[in-house]
């Protein structure tokens, strides 16, 4: 179904504020901590870093890895962009001049290197390589290693804690949680199905999972305690905690549907479900200062902004060419930026 041409007439009212074109697919997008700059990276293998205000290129590697660029992570305090795909190799670049600083090979066996994450104090950087992750710091050094799941990681995440090193392992059969040095998983929980993308909450007291079941998995973590949300249309690869760790967006399917954790959780409670794109969504992104503002992507090109306690969307905004295949905000909230399939970075004002 096509959106009404009233909505893309609306939408198209307010234009980007720059775009940038690559070359091909993209397939990660984050800014800078400090929000100056914005990377991207494709699925040719090209890296970019972009000025937030110009969408200029402070930097550019059309070739900065032989292979599909998987995955970047902006170290949280040194000007330091880690990457890596489907070369197998993980590289540390200079993040102001984009020269390269080190870089290694975690598994010389397994090609792809899936996922990488810098924990939120940057003492470690988690890299993901078929079943198993290894830990490394910004000088390379190897600092341990996750045992084998039952199959290739799906998304891994740290614990948003300074003090804490505890990272999220999911994957077929559940999630898991690891420290650096320790032998085995701290604690975890066991789901009979496919697990492609989990997060923890701010305060580090939930664990939510898409599957590949069409459900949504939640796990209070260290506990005996899980949810299963299903009846979605298809299978669950968006979720966004927001801001204040109170609610959790997902996608699965052409409607957002947000989950209210305020209190014991989303048990026996009714959703909100946000229903305005005409295709299945393709990125969620929370606001990261306003806990009541959401975005999200679909594959009709739209682009909606959704607030807690409007039922329409806050703002609309088109893509000019191509669907985004990811978001992201700028740390202030003033911009957000989309990440198209034809390798387009196209950046909005948001009010």
């Amino acid at each position: 179904m096509e959106p009404s041409a009233a909505l893309v007439k609306l939408a198209k009212a307010r234009p980007p504020f720059w775009k940038w074109q690559g070359g091909e697919f993209i397939h990660a997008l984050a800014w800078a901590p400090h929000g100056h700059t914005v990377a991207a990276a494709t699925l040719g293998g090209e890296l970019v870093v972009l000025d937030g205000v110009t969408g200029k290129p402070r930097w550019h590697k059309p070739a900065a890895h032989s292979d599909s660029i998987l995955w970047l992570a902006w170290h949280p305090r040194d000007p330091i962009l880690a990457t890596g795909g489907q070369d197998g190799v993980v590289r540390l670049w200079d993040a102001a001049k984009g020269s390269p600083l080190r870089e290694w090979t975690p598994d010389p066996k397994k090609k792809w290197v899936e996922q990488g994450a810098w924990s939120f104090d940057g003492a470690y950087l988690a890299v993901a390589a078929g079943k198993s992750v290894t830990f490394w710091n910004a000088a390379g050094e190897a600092k341990g290693k996750t045992g084998e799941g039952k199959a290739t990681v799906a998304s891994i995440a740290w614990e948003p804690d300074l003090d804490a090193h505890r990272l999220l392992v999911a994957g077929y059969g559940g999630v898991q949680v690891w420290e650096p040095g320790n032998d085995e998983a701290v604690t975890g929980a066991e789901w009979s199905t496919s697990v492609l993308a989990a997060a923890w909450d701010l305060h580090g007291e939930w664990i939510a999972a898409g599957t590949g079941d069409g459900s949504m998995q939640v796990w209070r973590v260290g506990t005996e305690h899980t949810l299963r949300m299903g009846g979605y249309p298809g299978k669950v690869r968006e979720l966004a905690w927001h801001a204040d760790g109170k609610h959790l967006s997902t996608g699965g399917g052409p409607n957002v549907v947000c989950w209210s954790f305020d209190g014991e959780g989303p048990e026996g409670s009714a959703p909100i479900e946000w229903m305005g794109h005409s295709e299945n969504v393709t990125a969620i992104a929370a606001h990261p200062t306003d806990p009541n503002r959401i975005a999200s992507v679909g594959k009709e090109h739209l682009l909606f902004l959704w607030r807690i306690g409007d039922e329409n969307p806050a703002g609309i905004r088109a893509l000019p060419e191509s669907p985004a295949s990811t978001l992201a905000w700028k740390p202030d909230g003033s911009l957000l930026a989309a990440g198209c399939e034809d390798g387009g970075v196209v950046v909005f004002k948001i009010g």
